[in-house]
């Protein structure tokens, strides 16, 4: 039996451990089921997997076109009736997300990808020039880790190469290690952008339960496990709340008492968000 299939359709428990109560159950199911079924589910996974690393740059390309889109609607449209409450600009950014699902790309990617080309784009407006180029040189998805660093982390990524320098007797040389994935995470985990993200989050899965999957250097590295919100950070809970808000029609809503109770269980935390919104309190 192929354990990492298993392990798929296997649910978790509340903390996000894989639930053994479910053990015999799964090995019914899949001893029941030819092995043409196990072979072929395996062999889907690695095609698509294949198929998104091959396609995954042309995925990137159209999230630039479409960001530098939206950043244009913003800034000309700002006041207007035309993107009033940036409604546009948001339902743009939320279309090409179910797009690109809706075209065959894990939605896990797809958040990577436009996660990664929202960093460059910031930073093609406001970043400095050798930053910029250090990351564009990189993959998709190490772009992705990358947007998630501070400043100090940023910097030991950008020096990585030649601070981890040692000397090869067999060379006689000076050999650098390679900036891979793995190094990435390493730095970004003691730099987070964001410091609250590291703090009281629950492991989806035990690291004995999950295949680790080697640096690839193509532009796109599977696999991200779906998480619950409370695993996510506080930038990302945020991109969520945004996708949701620019889909709610309030005209259709404001006089519902059953809408009006919910929202009024968290009233406090969206008139803070409101603010937020309006009035950002200066850095």
């Amino acid at each position: 039996m192929n354990n990492e299939l298993v392990n798929t359709f296997t649910p978790t428990d509340a903390q996000g451990q894989l639930d053994y109560r479910f053990s015999k159950d799964l090995s019914i199911i899949f001893n029941n089921v030819r092995q043409e079924v196990i072979n072929g589910l395996n062999e889907f996974k690695q095609k698509t997997t294949d198929l998104e690393n091959q396609y995954g740059s042309l995925a990137y390309e159209l999230c630039m076109s479409f960001i530098k889109r939206m950043n244009d609607i913003d800034k000309t449209e700002r006041d207007k009736e035309t993107n009033v409450f940036r409604w546009r600009s948001k339902t743009l950014r939320k279309q090409l997300i179910e797009g690109l699902k809706e075209r065959g790309f894990k939605p896990s990617n797809v958040y990577k990808m436009l996660g990664a080309a929202e960093y460059v784009s910031h930073l093609e407006a406001f970043g400095n020039k050798n930053v910029l180029e250090f990351v564009r040189a990189q993959p998709i998805s190490s772009q992705y880790i990358l947007s998630g660093m501070n400043h100090q982390g940023l910097t030991q990524a950008m020096n990585y190469e030649s601070d981890s320098k040692e000397w090869d007797s067999k060379t006689d040389t000076f050999i650098s290690k390679p900036l891979t994935k793995k190094a990435l995470e390493d730095i970004k985990s003691w730099n987070p952008k964001n410091p609250e993200e590291n703090r009281g989050r629950k492991k989806s899965l035990s690291s004995s339960k999950l295949n680790i999957l080697d640096d690839d250097p193509s532009p796109i590295t599977e696999v991200v496990l779906e998480r619950s919100k409370e695993d996510m950070s506080q930038l990302e809970l945020i991109d969520e709340l945004v996708q949701v808000a620019s889909l709610i029609d309030t005209s259709k809503i404001y006089k519902d008492k059953e809408v009006i109770e919910r929202l009024n269980v968290v009233s406090e935390s969206l008139w803070s968000i409101a603010h937020l919104a309006k009035t950002p309190i200066p850095t």
